[in-house]
C-alpha cells in the first residue's frame, strides 16, 4: 500500500478525485486558471497539472430552436434530391431593395451628350484644314468632345493659313521650272534626241484617240516615241486628263526598264497640270531606282513644299523625314524635323 501524499501549503488535496489547483499562490497572487501550464514562482514547490482531455460537443438538430427555421432565404435551401447548381458561369446579380441601399437604374443611352472630343480629326495639333473652322472635332459616338478655339486663336490660325497659301503659286513656278529643265535636258541627247526628230512630223492625235496612240507604240515598244509625243501634246494640251494618261504611259515604260522614257512622260505631266503630285512621287521613285538619291529628294523635297502650303504639316512632315533618310546631309531638313518634333508643327 502506497503512502498517503503529504498535502502541500496552499494547495488542498482531494483523496477521492483528481487533484484541484488553487484559486491563490501561497503568497496572495493569483493562480492561473486549470488546465494550462503555469510557471512556477521561484522557492515555490511545482504544482501537479490536470490531464488535458479534449471533448467534442455533439449538436443534436432537433435541439435547434424553431425560431431560426426562416432565418435564411429558400433560395439557399435545395430541395430534396435536386442537383448542386452549375458554377461555370457567374450567377446574375439580383439587387434586393430588403437590403437597404436604393436602386438606381442607368440613364437611357439616348440621353448621354457625346459630342466631345480633345484633338482635331486630321491629327494636326488644331492647325489643319478642319481646324480652321469654329470648333474641331474627332471621333464618333462616346468619347468625343469638341474644342472651340479663342477668337484670338482663331485670328492666328487664319493668318497662319493664308500666309501658308501665299506661298502655293511660288512652289508651283520652282516644280515646273525644274520640270522643263528636266525634260529639256532628257530630249536633247541621245536617244530623246533621236525620238523627238522621229515624231516632229507626226501629226498629234485628237484628244479621244491619244490612249488609243499610246497603246499602239508601246506594244510595239517604241517607249521613246510615245514619250516624245507625250511631250509635244504636253505643249499644247493643259489638262489633268492629258496628264493622267501621261502618268499612265510613265508606270508603263517603268515597268519595261525604260527609266529615262518614264521620266520623260512624267515630266510631260507634271507641265500638263502642274503640279502633279502624282508625277511628283512617281519622279522621285524614278530617282531611287536609278540609285541617284539626291534627285530623289529633290522631287520629294516639292511635295513636302506643296503639302506645307496647304496646311498638311503631318503628311509634310512625313515627307521630310522621307528626305532626311535619303539625304542625311540635308541640314535645314534636320532643323525642319527637330523644331516640328518640339513645337508639332512645321515653322513658318
Amino acid at each position: 500500500m502506497s503512502e498517503p501524499e503529504e498535502p502541500v501549503a496552499g494547495v488542498p488535496v482531494d483523496r477521492t478525485g483528481p487533484p484541484v489547483v488553487a484559486d491563490r499562490w501561497p503568497d496572495g497572487a493569483q493562480a492561473p486558471s486549470a488546465g494550462f501550464p503555469a510557471p512556477t514562482p521561484a522557492g515555490q514547490p511545482s504544482l501537479p497539472q490536470l490531464p488535458f482531455q479534449p471533448v467534442e460537443a455533439q449538436a443534436d438538430p432537433s435541439e435547434a430552436p424553431s425560431d431560426l427555421a426562416g432565418a435564411f432565404p429558400p433560395s439557399l435551401t435545395p430541395a430534396p434530391g435536386a442537383r448542386p447548381p452549375d458554377r461555370s458561369e457567374p450567377l446574375p446579380y439580383q439587387p434586393s431593395a430588403a437590403a437597404g441601399f436604393p436602386i438606381a437604374e442607368p440613364p437611357p443611352r439616348d440621353s448621354v451628350d457625346d459630342t466631345n472630343v480633345f484633338t482635331s480629326s486630321n491629327g494636326t495639333g488644331g492647325y489643319g484644314a478642319e481646324a480652321a473652322s469654329e470648333t474641331s472635332e474627332a471621333g464618333s459616338g462616346a468619347g468625343r468632345w469638341t474644342v472651340r478655339l479663342s477668337p484670338r486663336a482663331q485670328q492666328l490660325h487664319e493668318r497662319r493659313q493664308r500666309a501658308r497659301l501665299a506661298t502655293l503659286p511660288k512652289v508651283v513656278e520652282e516644280v515646273v521650272e525644274a520640270a522643263t529643265q528636266t525634260r529639256g535636258q532628257s530630249l536633247d541627247r541621245g536617244r530623246g534626241r533621236r525620238a523627238g526628230r522621229a515624231v516632229a512630223g507626226m501629226a498629234l492625235p485628237a484628244a479621244g484617240d491619244t490612249e488609243r496612240v499610246f497603246d499602239e507604240m508601246v506594244q510595239s515598244r517604241r517607249f521613246w516615241e510615245a514619250a516624245a509625243l507625250a511631250a509635244r501634246i504636253a505643249d499644247t494640251e493643259r489638262s489633268s486628263t492629258f496628264a493622267a494618261q501621261a502618268c499612265a504611259l510613265g508606270e508603263r515604260c517603268r515597268g519595261a526598264k525604260e527609266v529615262e522614257a518614264a521620266a520623260v512622260a512624267f515630266l510631260s505631266a507634271v507641265l500638263a497640270s502642274p503640279p502633279c503630285e502624282r508625277a511628283l512621287w512617281q519622279l522621285a521613285a524614278l530617282a531611287v531606282d536609278r540609285r541617284d538619291p539626291g534627285d530623289a529628294a529633290r522631287w520629294l523635297e516639292f511635295v513636302a513644299k506643296l503639302l506645307r502650303a496647304r496646311t498638311a504639316d503631318q503628311d509634310a512632315l512625313a515627307v521630310y523625314r522621307q528626305i532626311m533618310s535619303l539625304a542625311p546631309n540635308r541640314r535645314d531638313v534636320r532643323e525642319i524635323v527637330r523644331r516640328a518634333a518640339l513645337t508639332g508643327s512645321l515653322p513658318d
